[in-house]
């Protein structure tokens, strides 16, 4: 499964927006070195409660607009126990 979120580095908290669709991060580190990117995925771990190893930045590493790639093998089981609540429209 792969999504589309807009990242906003440098920002105050780690937070998950929506907007008419559009996913948001606002991710704390600042976007040097790949240290967003790193959060990014470390972020979505936690909120999704999956391994780092299932998220994958696929498009946009130096964009504020990423593609992430999310394992199909966690698709299922995230349906099941609801953990898509706080990104509609997947």
């Amino acid at each position: 499964m792969i999504i589309t979120v807009k990242a906003k580095p440098n920002s105050r908290t780690n937070e998950i927006t929506n907007k008419g669709g559009l996913i948001s991060l606002r991710i704390h580190a600042p976007a040097q070195y790949g240290k967003a990117n790193k959060a990014i995925v470390e972020f979505l771990s936690d909120v999704m409660d999956i391994p780092k190893s299932y998220i994958q930045i696929v498009g946009g590493l130096t964009s504020s607009n990423k593609r992430i790639a999310i394992a199909d093998e966690y698709r299922a089981r995230a349906e099941a126990d609801d953990a898509f609540r706080y990104m509609p429209n997947l």
